[in-house]
Protein backbone atom coordinates (compact mmCIF):
# COMPACT_ATOMS: atom_id res chain seq x y z
CA UNK A 1 0.00 0.00 0.00
CA UNK A 2 1.30 3.46 -0.93
CA UNK A 3 0.94 6.03 1.83
CA UNK A 4 1.86 9.70 2.02
CA UNK A 5 4.85 8.78 4.18
CA UNK A 6 6.12 6.35 1.55
CA UNK A 7 5.78 9.01 -1.15
CA UNK A 8 7.95 11.54 0.64
CA UNK A 9 10.47 8.82 1.51
CA UNK A 10 10.68 7.87 -2.16
CA UNK A 11 11.04 11.46 -3.29
CA UNK A 12 13.85 12.21 -0.85
CA UNK A 13 15.87 9.01 -0.56
CA UNK A 14 15.24 6.61 -3.46
CA UNK A 15 16.71 7.87 -6.72
CA UNK A 16 16.33 6.50 -10.20
CA UNK A 17 19.04 5.61 -12.68
CA UNK A 18 18.75 5.68 -16.46
CA UNK A 19 20.22 2.84 -18.51
CA UNK A 20 21.37 3.39 -22.07
CA UNK A 21 23.30 1.43 -24.65
CA UNK A 22 26.26 2.87 -26.51
CA UNK A 23 26.11 2.90 -30.33
CA UNK A 24 28.21 1.28 -33.00
CA UNK A 25 30.51 3.60 -34.93
CA UNK A 26 30.45 1.58 -38.15
CA UNK A 27 29.64 -1.70 -39.85
CA UNK A 28 33.16 -3.06 -39.20
CA UNK A 29 32.57 -2.99 -35.43
CA UNK A 30 29.59 -5.38 -35.38
CA UNK A 31 31.35 -8.72 -34.82
CA UNK A 32 31.09 -8.83 -31.03
CA UNK A 33 28.24 -6.38 -30.61
CA UNK A 34 28.12 -3.50 -28.15
CA UNK A 35 30.56 -4.20 -25.31
CA UNK A 36 28.89 -2.14 -22.58
CA UNK A 37 26.00 -0.03 -21.39
CA UNK A 38 25.94 3.16 -19.34
CA UNK A 39 24.09 3.76 -16.06
CA UNK A 40 23.43 7.43 -15.26
CA UNK A 41 22.43 8.56 -11.77
CA UNK A 42 19.56 11.05 -12.05
CA UNK A 43 20.71 13.03 -9.02
CA UNK A 44 24.48 13.27 -9.31
CA UNK A 45 24.60 12.83 -13.12
CA UNK A 46 27.44 10.39 -12.50
CA UNK A 47 27.78 7.94 -15.40
CA UNK A 48 29.18 4.42 -14.94
CA UNK A 49 30.14 2.20 -17.86
CA UNK A 50 29.24 -1.45 -17.25
CA UNK A 51 31.28 -3.81 -19.44
CA UNK A 52 29.43 -7.03 -20.16
CA UNK A 53 32.70 -8.98 -20.25
CA UNK A 54 33.19 -8.09 -16.57
CA UNK A 55 29.86 -9.81 -15.85
CA UNK A 56 30.78 -12.88 -17.88
CA UNK A 57 28.28 -11.97 -20.63
CA UNK A 58 28.54 -11.55 -24.38
CA UNK A 59 28.25 -8.19 -26.08
CA UNK A 60 24.91 -6.72 -27.13
CA UNK A 61 24.40 -8.06 -30.64
CA UNK A 62 20.89 -6.64 -31.05
CA UNK A 63 20.31 -2.89 -30.93
CA UNK A 64 18.91 0.00 -33.03
CA UNK A 65 22.45 0.76 -34.26
CA UNK A 66 23.11 -2.77 -35.56
CA UNK A 67 22.88 -3.72 -39.24
CA UNK A 68 20.86 -6.23 -41.27
CA UNK A 69 18.93 -8.85 -39.25
CA UNK A 70 20.41 -7.73 -35.92
CA UNK A 71 18.86 -4.28 -36.21
CA UNK A 72 16.29 -4.13 -33.40
CA UNK A 73 13.41 -2.73 -35.45
CA UNK A 74 13.98 -5.16 -38.31
CA UNK A 75 14.23 -8.10 -35.89
CA UNK A 76 10.89 -7.17 -34.32
CA UNK A 77 9.24 -6.73 -37.70
CA UNK A 78 10.38 -10.15 -38.93
CA UNK A 79 9.33 -12.01 -35.77
CA UNK A 80 6.16 -10.04 -34.94
CA UNK A 81 4.88 -8.80 -38.33
CA UNK A 82 1.34 -8.03 -37.11
CA UNK A 83 2.32 -6.11 -33.96
CA UNK A 84 2.53 -2.35 -33.51
CA UNK A 85 5.24 -1.25 -31.10
CA UNK A 86 5.84 1.82 -28.99
CA UNK A 87 9.40 3.01 -28.50
CA UNK A 88 11.73 0.26 -27.28
CA UNK A 89 14.07 1.00 -24.39
CA UNK A 90 16.86 -0.78 -22.55
CA UNK A 91 16.42 -2.28 -19.09
CA UNK A 92 18.65 -4.40 -16.90
CA UNK A 93 17.54 -7.54 -15.04
CA UNK A 94 18.74 -8.66 -11.60
CA UNK A 95 21.82 -10.34 -13.10
CA UNK A 96 22.93 -7.24 -15.01
CA UNK A 97 21.81 -8.67 -18.36
CA UNK A 98 20.50 -5.98 -20.75
CA UNK A 99 17.08 -6.53 -22.36
CA UNK A 100 15.13 -4.49 -24.86
CA UNK A 101 11.61 -3.83 -23.59
CA UNK A 102 9.34 -3.31 -26.59
CA UNK A 103 5.77 -2.35 -25.56
CA UNK A 104 3.02 -3.56 -27.90
CA UNK A 105 0.45 -0.94 -28.85
CA UNK A 106 -3.16 -1.32 -29.88
CA UNK A 107 -5.88 1.11 -31.01
CA UNK A 108 -9.21 0.97 -29.21
CA UNK A 109 -11.00 3.71 -31.18
CA UNK A 110 -11.07 3.22 -34.93
CA UNK A 111 -7.76 2.85 -36.77
CA UNK A 112 -5.74 5.56 -35.07
CA UNK A 113 -7.44 6.62 -31.81
CA UNK A 114 -7.36 5.31 -28.27
CA UNK A 115 -3.76 4.14 -28.07
CA UNK A 116 -3.02 1.67 -25.28
CA UNK A 117 -0.45 -0.96 -24.33
CA UNK A 118 -1.53 -4.63 -24.18
CA UNK A 119 1.82 -6.35 -23.69
CA UNK A 120 5.52 -6.24 -24.42
CA UNK A 121 8.24 -8.22 -26.16
CA UNK A 122 11.37 -8.75 -24.08
CA UNK A 123 14.46 -9.28 -26.21
CA UNK A 124 17.80 -10.40 -24.75
CA UNK A 125 20.22 -7.87 -26.23
CA UNK A 126 23.09 -10.38 -26.24
CA UNK A 127 21.56 -13.68 -27.39
CA UNK A 128 18.45 -12.59 -29.30
CA UNK A 129 16.25 -14.71 -27.04
CA UNK A 130 12.78 -13.15 -27.05
CA UNK A 131 9.28 -13.71 -25.74
CA UNK A 132 5.97 -11.88 -25.70
CA UNK A 133 4.21 -11.16 -22.41
CA UNK A 134 0.78 -9.75 -21.76
CA UNK A 135 0.66 -6.81 -19.35
CA UNK A 136 -0.31 -9.17 -16.50
CA UNK A 137 2.66 -11.49 -17.15
CA UNK A 138 5.51 -8.97 -17.50
CA UNK A 139 8.35 -9.78 -15.04
CA UNK A 140 8.57 -7.56 -11.97
CA UNK A 141 12.14 -6.46 -12.74
CA UNK A 142 10.81 -4.48 -15.71
CA UNK A 143 10.30 -0.87 -14.64
CA UNK A 144 8.58 0.78 -17.58
CA UNK A 145 5.96 -0.47 -20.02
CA UNK A 146 3.57 2.49 -20.10
CA UNK A 147 5.28 5.75 -21.07
CA UNK A 148 4.38 8.91 -19.16
CA UNK A 149 2.91 10.72 -22.18
CA UNK A 150 0.42 7.88 -22.76
CA UNK A 151 -0.73 7.91 -19.13
CA UNK A 152 -1.25 11.68 -19.13
CA UNK A 153 -3.04 11.52 -22.49
CA UNK A 154 -5.47 8.90 -21.21
CA UNK A 155 -6.21 10.86 -18.06
CA UNK A 156 -6.75 14.05 -20.06
CA UNK A 157 -9.39 12.24 -22.15
CA UNK A 158 -11.05 10.95 -18.99
CA UNK A 159 -10.95 14.31 -17.19
CA UNK A 160 -12.12 16.27 -20.23
CA UNK A 161 -15.12 14.10 -21.17
CA UNK A 162 -16.18 12.91 -17.72
CA UNK A 163 -19.54 14.71 -18.08
CA UNK A 164 -19.88 14.43 -21.84
CA UNK A 165 -18.62 16.15 -24.96
CA UNK A 166 -20.91 19.20 -24.72
CA UNK A 167 -19.83 19.84 -21.14
CA UNK A 168 -16.19 19.75 -22.23
CA UNK A 169 -16.90 22.82 -24.39
CA UNK A 170 -19.65 24.63 -22.48
CA UNK A 171 -19.64 24.95 -18.72
CA UNK A 172 -16.79 22.48 -18.18
CA UNK A 173 -18.26 21.20 -14.92
CA UNK A 174 -15.76 18.94 -13.13
CA UNK A 175 -13.42 19.01 -16.15
CA UNK A 176 -9.83 18.37 -15.10
CA UNK A 177 -6.53 17.88 -16.92
CA UNK A 178 -2.96 17.00 -16.04
CA UNK A 179 -0.46 19.76 -15.46
CA UNK A 180 2.40 20.58 -17.81
CA UNK A 181 5.14 18.78 -15.87
CA UNK A 182 5.54 15.22 -14.65
CA UNK A 183 8.24 13.43 -12.72
CA UNK A 184 9.16 9.98 -11.44
CA UNK A 185 9.35 8.28 -8.06
CA UNK A 186 10.79 4.88 -7.17
CA UNK A 187 8.76 2.95 -4.59
CA UNK A 188 8.41 -0.71 -3.69
CA UNK A 189 10.73 -1.82 -6.51
CA UNK A 190 8.55 -0.06 -9.10
CA UNK A 191 8.74 3.27 -10.89
CA UNK A 192 5.77 5.61 -10.59
CA UNK A 193 4.97 8.62 -12.71
CA UNK A 194 3.77 11.69 -10.83
CA UNK A 195 1.72 14.52 -12.36
CA UNK A 196 -0.50 17.19 -10.91
CA UNK A 197 -4.21 17.55 -11.67
CA UNK A 198 -5.79 20.96 -12.23
CA UNK A 199 -9.12 22.28 -13.42
CA UNK A 200 -9.64 23.12 -17.07
CA UNK A 201 -10.10 26.79 -16.18
CA UNK A 202 -6.29 27.14 -16.28
CA UNK A 203 -5.93 28.70 -12.85
CA UNK A 204 -2.67 28.48 -10.89
CA UNK A 205 -3.70 25.72 -8.48
CA UNK A 206 -3.72 21.95 -8.28
CA UNK A 207 -6.66 19.97 -6.93
CA UNK A 208 -4.60 16.81 -6.50
CA UNK A 209 -2.04 14.57 -8.16
CA UNK A 210 -1.73 11.15 -9.77
CA UNK A 211 0.70 8.34 -9.12
CA UNK A 212 0.77 5.74 -11.88
CA UNK A 213 2.80 2.52 -11.89
CA UNK A 214 4.66 2.46 -15.21
CA UNK A 215 4.74 -1.34 -15.32
CA UNK A 216 1.10 -2.11 -14.49
CA UNK A 217 -0.61 1.28 -15.07
CA UNK A 218 -2.19 0.98 -11.65
CA UNK A 219 -3.12 4.61 -10.98
CA UNK A 220 -4.19 6.39 -7.80
CA UNK A 221 -5.55 9.91 -7.44
CA UNK A 222 -4.65 11.85 -4.28
CA UNK A 223 -6.67 14.99 -3.50
CA UNK A 224 -4.19 17.65 -2.41
CA UNK A 225 -5.15 21.28 -3.16
CA UNK A 226 -2.21 23.63 -3.63
CA UNK A 227 -0.16 25.68 -6.05
CA UNK A 228 0.45 24.35 -9.53
CA UNK A 229 4.03 23.18 -10.20
CA UNK A 230 4.97 26.01 -12.56
CA UNK A 231 3.61 28.56 -10.08
CA UNK A 232 5.74 27.11 -7.28
CA UNK A 233 8.72 27.07 -9.61
CA UNK A 234 8.19 30.73 -10.52
CA UNK A 235 7.86 31.83 -6.87
CA UNK A 236 11.02 29.99 -5.86
CA UNK A 237 12.96 31.43 -8.81
CA UNK A 238 12.21 34.98 -7.65
CA UNK A 239 13.72 34.19 -4.25
CA UNK A 240 16.75 32.33 -5.60
CA UNK A 241 20.26 33.38 -6.41
CA UNK A 242 20.61 34.58 -10.00
CA UNK A 243 23.19 31.89 -10.70
CA UNK A 244 20.68 29.12 -9.93
CA UNK A 245 18.25 27.49 -12.30
CA UNK A 246 15.06 26.04 -10.80
CA UNK A 247 13.98 22.79 -12.42
CA UNK A 248 10.38 21.49 -12.69
CA UNK A 249 9.33 20.24 -9.24
CA UNK A 250 7.71 17.05 -8.03
CA UNK A 251 5.31 16.77 -5.12
CA UNK A 252 5.23 14.84 -1.90
CA UNK A 253 3.28 14.82 1.34
CA UNK A 254 5.53 16.03 4.15
CA UNK A 255 4.46 16.14 7.81
CA UNK A 256 3.19 19.71 7.35
CA UNK A 257 1.03 18.72 4.36
CA UNK A 258 1.42 18.54 0.56
CA UNK A 259 4.65 20.13 -0.61
CA UNK A 260 6.59 20.72 -3.83
CA UNK A 261 10.17 19.50 -4.03
CA UNK A 262 12.23 21.92 -6.14
CA UNK A 263 15.49 20.88 -7.79
CA UNK A 264 18.21 23.50 -8.09
CA UNK A 265 21.11 23.53 -10.55
CA UNK A 266 23.88 25.94 -11.45
CA UNK A 267 23.02 27.83 -14.62
CA UNK A 268 26.47 27.06 -15.93
CA UNK A 269 25.87 23.32 -15.51
CA UNK A 270 24.77 21.10 -18.34
CA UNK A 271 21.01 21.09 -18.85
CA UNK A 272 19.15 18.20 -17.28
Amino acid sequence: MITRKSIIRAALSVWLRWNTAISLSGILNTKSGLPAYVIVDMVTQEANVVRLSDLGMDGMRYSPSEYFNRDLNRFLRFHYPTYMFSSAHLEIDEEGQPWWVCPRETRTIGLFGGADIIGAVLLNASTGEHAYYSTEEIPTWVDRVYIASLITEQYDYYGTYINGFINSLLGQKDVTVTTENFNYLAMNDDVYMYTGITSASSDQSNIGFLLSNQRTKETTYYPAPGAIETSAQSVRRKASCRTWAIRPPSSAAEHWGPAHLLYVAEKTARSW
